[in-house]
């Protein structure tokens, strides 16, 4: 139904763009015409063919449509309330105990963070810790050395272990918890909520517990609270410990950052030591050598996880020669029977928590390899593509929403190796048996499908391609897999071509009406080329970098819906004015397009525009930086190094003022201030015009560095930089080669939040502001020229 949509709307906007091409006709005497609910730029198609064919599809899906109804009233399926969020078979929820089989424990980190943990549950500070990590990393093992651990047990009058899992059902929690400590069975009937919590609070009243809670999933805190007001009521030094997948519920429940604990994954020799004394366990010496070689092979297929090893421990017990340990290790996890059973549904509870949109997303990893480095900005771009975040508007709330669905699930710890700047997500992993899980989903729920169209034929493209690009809408292309594009794969969204400079473009691109997201980058593109790419009129995001672009066609501008656009290593002088026409712009890439000397005149219309990519030799440019004045909107005007995002201007009497700082209030980042001038006049100039900067209207910039000409007019310097005020909250300060004799007065007041301050090449200051007034001033770095 998306497609026939697509199809519509394309051919609307495909006949508004040649006809907006077309010199206009002669106006003809006026005629009757009839009323109509017809769009009145249907009647005007050249061919009636493409209503007809739209027409025959839509009967095509409403006969799909009633064979599935039929289908649904010949089985009598009856649609009933959905009474739970979490379909999940009850026996998948093993029930977690106390109890611990110590010899199966490995990992130096394991032993670490239990000695940790019991150090803090000793003390008198912290009341609730929490192990946070993904199903399968030990979080449970954990937990149970703690409660066993010679000392909590000496210390602590009452042991409480409760296996939380989900719902959180507080009634059942509360008669576990008074069960625990008077070995009393309370009858499932009692479900007066008000009288158990009651008797909870008579047991534990005035005696010193540790309350483990494994495998809470709740993030509502009013489920929680009625639990938490009951158990105040023990002694003093009572502590709770939670074991989670989610770190939202960790922090719902009142743990400090510092009291959250991550286990690590286990060594790949870790693993072998679990996996070999699980499935060699009785055998001789020569039985242990002989199937060393492939268990250590088997072993990095656990990918860390203490729970992989026992599942395929378990697996390889009992198989008794080489061959059947052979036959492991070439298979994939989620091609194990075993894994099915034992390993996955533990991710399956993690999955099944998720919202459906969630699912999606989450599943669609699976085209990433393993071991991939997933840039944040890409995947949310490939998200919206597929529709998975709804429908896009120009206003930048979908990509807020793709944000939240990617924090949503690194919270729960379905990413690993997470970088961020500040409170963003730049970069993530998957872990490895997650992927597994995410591929498992896709074949499980495509496998069918996917036999069945690789027995069709195409005499264009390999039927596996076809498969994947139809089902998944997502196709990438490796080197030496170029072919022509067949309209059997015309549905695809997420398209993307790996560098092959020994073959041309694939013939036929301009079929891919469907596809929002295109990467090109590294391939040799024509001038024809880019013209057959502008007919896409879909596209949301476009990525031609290092595409030896010496020309971007007017038609660029009838990409109408791009809000991405890399034109990053190319070598163009200038851009078409008709890219002003892209209202929904909010992405340029413009690094290292040495030969650029200008932007369009009409940038100013990009309203939607909040990222500029260039380079820093290019901000310095009037012609470049002064279209950009006027984006009240932009929140980047640099590029991204180590540190995060630099904004770069260049401040000379000469070149850009310090007026086109004005209405750039939502920069973010690092602002980079080069301040040029070499007479007495000129440096009198610019200090008089540079509060209209108005740097204190920037919030949004954590550090700010100010750099000066060599040498330089005492008083004027100083006059400069107190016109040159930042926000209070700023974090970061750097002045380099001032030639004043005092600082500015604005830097050592005490409603400053500045942490790090650094003064490099000062050749005249004699003395510093008080710099004891700075309340949260860490770092104070001085450098002064031999």
């Amino acid at each position: 139904m998306d497609d026939i949509l697509d199809e519509w709307d394309y051919s609307l906007l495909k006949h508004k763009i040649e006809a907006s091409a077309e010199p206009e006709p002669e106006p003809e005497p006026k005629k009757m015409v009839c009323c109509s609910f017809i769009r009145s730029s249907c009647l005007c198609f050249k061919k009636v063919s493409v209503r007809r064919d739209i027409a025959k599809k839509i009967e095509n899906v409403k006969t799909m449509l009633e064979h599935i109804y039929k289908e649904r009233n010949d089985f009598n399926f009856v649609i009933s309330p959905h009474t739970t969020n979490h379909p999940v078979p009850n026996s998948w929820r093993v029930q977690s105990t106390s109890f611990i089989e110590f010899e199966k424990v490995r990992g130096l980190d394991v032993e670490r963070n239990k000695g940790d943990i019991v150090k803090k549950l000793l003390s008198a500070d912290t009341q609730t810790l929490s192990i946070v990590g993904t199903g399968g990393i030990g979080k449970t093992t954990l937990a149970q050395l703690v409660y066993n651990d010679a000392q909590v047990t000496s210390c602590f009058e009452l042991r409480i272990w409760i296996c939380v899992s989900d719902p959180f059902d507080l009634a059942a929690i509360a008669k576990g918890i008074i069960g625990s400590v008077t070995k009393e069975i309370i009858p499932l009937g009692i479900n007066q909520l008000e009288l158990v919590l009651e008797k909870l609070g008579h047991c534990i009243s005035g005696k010193k517990f540790l309350l483990v809670l494994d495998d809470v999933w709740t993030e509502k805190y009013n489920e929680w609270e009625p639990l938490k007001i009951n158990l105040r009521k023990g002694a003093v030094g009572s502590k709770i410990l939670v074991t989670t997948r989610k770190e939202t519920v960790a922090k719902m429940m009142g743990t400090l950052d510092n009291d959250i604990y991550r286990p690590k994954q286990l060594s790949d020799e870790e693993c072998w030591s679990l996996l070999r004394w699980i499935s060699l366990s009785g055998r001789n010496e020569e039985e242990l050598e002989e199937f060393e070689s492939v268990g250590k092979k088997i072993a990095t297929k656990c990918s860390g996880l203490p729970l992989a090893a026992n599942v395929l421990g378990r697996l390889l017990q009992f198989k008794y020669n080489l061959q059947e340990w052979e036959d492991v290790e070439k298979s994939e996890i989620w091609q194990l029977e075993n894994a099915e059973v034992d390993l996955f549904p533990h991710l399956v509870l993690s999955y099944n928590d998720l919202s459906p949109p969630l699912k999606r997303c989450f599943s669609y990893c699976a085209v990433y390899p393993k071991d991939h480095k997933i840039r944040a900005d890409r995947l949310i771009e490939e998200w919206m593509a597929l529709g998975y975040l709804g429908s896009v508007s120009g206003n930048g709330e979908v990509e807020l929403k793709g944000r939240r669905y990617l924090n949503n699930l690194a919270m729960r710890s379905l990413f690993q190796d997470i970088v961020k700047i500040g409170e963003q997500i730049i970069h993530c992993k998957m872990h490895d048996i997650v992927h597994d899980f995410a591929v498992f989903l896709r074949k499980n729920d495509n496998k069918d499908e996917v036999a069945k169209m690789g027995k069709e034929s195409c005499q264009v493209c390999d039927p596996l391609l076809v498969s994947q690009a139809k089902e998944y809408r997502s196709l990438v292309m490796d080197k030496g897999r170029h072919v022509g594009l067949c309209d059997c794969i015309s549905s695809v969204r997420v398209f993307g071509l790996k560098r092959d400079l020994d073959n041309p473009l694939p013939q036929g691109i301009e079929k891919l009406i469907h596809v929002r997201w295109l990467e090109l980058s590294g391939n040799e593109l024509k001038d024809e080329d880019l013209k057959n790419i502008c007919r896409l009129y879909f596209l949301q995001t476009l990525l031609l970098s290092r595409c030896s672009l010496r020309n971007i066609p007017g038609e660029i501008g009838d990409l109408v819906h791009l809000r991405n656009l890399d034109l990053s290593w190319n070598m163009f002088m200038d851009l078409p004015e008709s890219i002003c026409r892209l209202v929904e712009l909010q992405t340029l890439n413009l690094e290292s397009c040495d030969n650029l000397y200008k932007l369009p005149e009409g940038i100013h219309m990009l309203e939607n525009l909040q990222h500029i990519f260039i380079d820093r030799d290019r901000a310095s440019q009037v012609r470049l930086v002064q279209g950009v004045a006027q984006l009240s909107g932009l929140r980047t005007f640099g590029y991204i190094s180590s540190f995060g995002i630099e904004n770069s201007f260049r401040v000379a009497s000469d070149g850009n003022k310090f007026e086109v700082l004005k209405n750039l209030n939502l920069l973010t980042g690092t602002l980079r201030l080069e301040i040029f001038c070499d007479t007495i006049p000129d440096m009198e100039e610019l200090a008089r015009t540079a509060g209209e900067a108005e740097l204190r209207k920037k919030i949004h910039i954590h550090s700010l560095r100010i750099l000066f000409p060599f040498g330089g007019n005492s008083r004027l310097s100083l006059e400069l930089i107190e016109a040159l005020q930042p926000h209070q909250k700023l974090s970061r300060l750097e002045i380099e080669g001032y030639a004043g004799y005092a600082l500015p007065r604005w830097m050592s007041s005490s409603l400053n939040f500045v942490k790090q301050i650094n003064l490099y090449r000062h050749h005249y200051l004699s003395s510093l502001t008080p710099m004891g007034k700075l309340p949260l001033l860490e770092d104070l770095i001085l450098e002064r020229p031999e």
